[in-house]
């Protein structure tokens, strides 16, 4: 099994290096003085191309440097090149090297990279897009890297959601998201829930496949009406038929698959509704029992450890809602907390997909929130307040009573900046294989790749 730090090989160049060199040797690409002097034979100091490499920036006095080469032919002075502690110890590159991962807000991609996200992201609507940080060029193995941020694209804000996010954005505050994991991998994949009649659909090997939709789910009771719980039942719906001749097309079936195919018969023949729900989530606790049965349905449909994510889709991984329930029915003092679901969005990817960075967020409690997010989402949330009659009360009670001024606000419109990327692999290092880590999972989660419909 791959060791984490190994998650990407060192891009190839011409000498070997060890994993530290590479990891501390990423050169801050710096330029000489030029606009200041009168002579191209005047002498280059550091306060010089500090100086001018704040003023115009890198590219600008690259062409400058250019210039002063040529015209100084006899001299052959080079270009001057500081070491810089950006990139710490345990940065990892993608193998085919378009991006670097240093920390969970701080990445580097190549300017083709950066281009080529950006139009995906356009492409399927997201509302944020990537990009350059700071005006310094990152040179490392004579490729150029620039530093990447979120921000937000002007052109794709709709609805009330997003228009409010838009709000909360403030020049040179750093970037806010979501504190909603769904929410936050929506605004990568262009998936709006504030728009109506928003389509979503699954992203499978065997090729797109639209979600059920909240109607369709509420009218035949098929379990809950989320994002993420309707792809599961999709799912099920959609590849446990399928599966089923992928079983049968072995010869002969091994005996150990016997029971998975006799519960896929069964399945299939149930109608839509309740009952098919609750089987479609027992079938796949059973294939997952069966290792072979279970690396079958990974690599026929590409889910959970095998998929390989497209920039602008979401990943989400759904827990199972039974083991969720024996999680809760344990003691107080013995049970941990599952979630129904967790979300990231896919921004930046490298490798085939195989490499890839999200954009993610998690829920917070609004009595977890700090009073800069309360007074930063003032619009939808109220502090405690003393009760007819109480008095003053504790800071800590106030928290506890926070709660919301309308109706249509709820926790998950709670904005801030704790959002974060995250970087993933292939196998033990994907999306789903991490996330299983959480303490938060179910062990029979299933993790599935989602696109806007």
């Amino acid at each position: 099994m791959m060791n984490r730090e190994r998650i990407f090989a060192k891009k190839p160049v011409a000498q070997k290096q060890s994993r530290q060199a590479i990891q501390s040797n990423i050169q801050l690409q710096s330029v000489d003085d030029l606009a200041t002097k009168n002579t191209s034979h005047a002498p280059i100091t550091p306060s010089n191309i500090m100086h001018l490499q704040r003023t115009v920036g890198n590219h600008a006095v690259r062409q400058l440097l250019a210039d002063r080469s040529s015209a100084q032919s006899s001299d052959k002075m080079p270009v001057q090149r500081f070491q810089t502690s950006q990139f710490k110890t345990g940065a990892k590159i993608s193998d085919d090297g378009s991006f670097i991962f240093v920390g969970s807000k701080e990445i580097y991609a190549t300017p083709a990279s950066l281009k080529a996200a950006n139009e995906k992201l356009a492409a399927v609507g997201a509302l944020v897009k990537l990009q350059s940080i700071d005006d310094t060029t990152y040179n490392f193995h004579s490729a150029d890297y620039v530093r990447v941020g979120p921000t937000l694209n002007a052109t794709a804000i709709k609805g009330p959601l997003w228009t409010r996010l838009n709000t909360k954005q403030v020049v040179d505050q750093g970037y806010r998201s979501f504190a909603d994991c769904f929410r936050t991998s929506a605004t990568v994949s262009g998936i709006n829930p504030g728009v109506h009649g928003q389509k979503e659909k699954l992203i499978l090997k065997t090729g797109d496949v639209p979600l059920l939709s909240v109607a369709e789910v509420r009218e035949k009771k098929m379990g809950l009406d989320t994002v993420a719980a309707r792809a599961a039942t999709s799912f099920f719906l959609y590849a446990f038929p399928e599966f089923l001749k992928v079983l049968n097309a072995q010869e002969p079936v091994p005996d150990t698959q016997t029971a998975i195919v006799s519960a896929l018969e069964a399945y299939n023949k149930l109608s839509e509704g309740p009952t098919k729900a609750l089987r479609g989530s027992m079938i796949y606790k059973l294939i997952l029992a069966q290792p072979q049965a279970k690396k079958l349905l990974m690599s026929t449909f590409g889910i959970n450890e095998d998929i390989a994510p497209a920039i602008g889709t979401s990943l989400t991984q759904i827990n199972d809602e039974a083991e969720r329930a024996e999680e809760d029915n344990k003691p107080v003092g013995e049970k941990q907390d599952k979630w129904n679901f967790h979300w990231a969005g896919v921004i930046l990817n490298g490798n085939g997909g195989k490499d890839y960075i999200s954009l993610e967020n998690c829920a917070v409690e609004l009595s977890d929130a700090t009073d800069a997010e309360m007074l930063l989402n003032s619009d939808a949330f109220n502090e405690g307040a003393p009760l007819d009659g109480e008095g003053a009360i504790t800071d800590e009670t106030k928290r506890a009573r926070r709660g919301v001024k309308k109706q249509s606000f709820t926790k998950q419109d709670l904005i801030n900046e704790r959002w974060y990327f995250k970087l993933y692999g292939s196998g033990d290092q994907s999306f789903h294989e991490q996330s299983l880590k959480d303490p938060h999972a179910t062990p029979s989660a299933v993790t599935l790749n989602i696109g806007k419909g």
